[in-house]
């Protein structure tokens, strides 16, 4: 993938310290509303304050809660942890194996590339993985991509994601019904203003009707960073992206 240019990152820049600045306020009301037992960084602050449209008692509770998860589910262990034994390893892989591209995309943001094509949850259940073994492979790639954001030029514009659905079928989405709900509680309550932008690529003659049917899980804002393209704008698509 080609680096964004030296124009996009200075853009970036610029967005990044117009945020921080207008925010800071809500930051630090934030911050004082937790208290020193509770400390949150700058950019985590501003995150939940935008969430919660700059509610100082909705963010609080948001991240009190957010921490609640990350130490019931041992989030900080995940990037350390072993893999599964190789047979059922292998079949995690090939099911559901998000890649964090290297360089940014034309508007400076990381960029995360997923494949669905393989993603047949029946299948991988009879190989041995489950539901929440692919839910930990997702928060895996999130904790490796939150760390790509937090260093890019303008961390709150988050990320562009890419989702390959071109060998999706009804079948399949159906089955992974629970998965993809639960991907969407995850990004918006543990990892909230981190998507920059979505684009669903090769998408067939159903694929509208699926991604209805994720948006149902999903908030106006969420929903409207979505794009589809089908087959023939997929490379389009790709070449206005990145």
């Amino acid at each position: 993938m080609s680096k964004a240019t030296d124009s996009a990152v200075a853009k970036a820049e610029d967005a990044r310290r117009i945020q921080e600045a207008a925010a800071a306020v809500g930051a630090q009301q934030l911050r004082e509303a937790l208290g020193p037992s509770c400390p949150i960084g700058d950019i985590q602050a501003i995150r939940f304050m935008t969430s919660n449209r700059a509610d100082v008692g909705k963010a609080v509770k948001h991240y009190r809660e957010f921490l609640e998860w990350r130490q019931k589910d041992r989030v900080d262990e995940v990037l350390q942890e072993a893999p599964y034994p190789p047979a059922v390893e292998a079949a995690l892989v090939s099911g559901y194996n998000p890649v964090l591209i290297e360089g940014l995309d034309v508007r400076a943001r990381p960029v995360m590339l997923i494949d669905l094509s393989h993603l047949d949850v029946p299948a991988l259940r009879r190989q041995g993985v489950s539901l929440a073994m692919l839910v930990r492979r997702h928060v895996r790639a999130m904790e490796e991509l939150v760390r790509a954001i937090d260093r890019a030029p303008n961390p709150y514009a988050g990320h562009l994601l890419l989702l390959d659905i071109g060998g999706c079928t009804a079948g399949k989405f159906l089955h992974a019904y629970s998965f993809w709900r639960e991907l969407a509680r995850l990004g918006q309550r543990c990892y909230p203003e981190c998507l920059g932008g979505l684009a669903m690529l090769r998408g067939g003659g159903a694929a509208a009707w699926a991604v209805g049917k994720v948006k149902a899980f999903l908030d106006p804002e969420t929903s409207a960073k979505i794009q589809l393209h089908d087959t023939e704008h997929t490379a389009h698509a790709l070449v206005s992206n990145l």
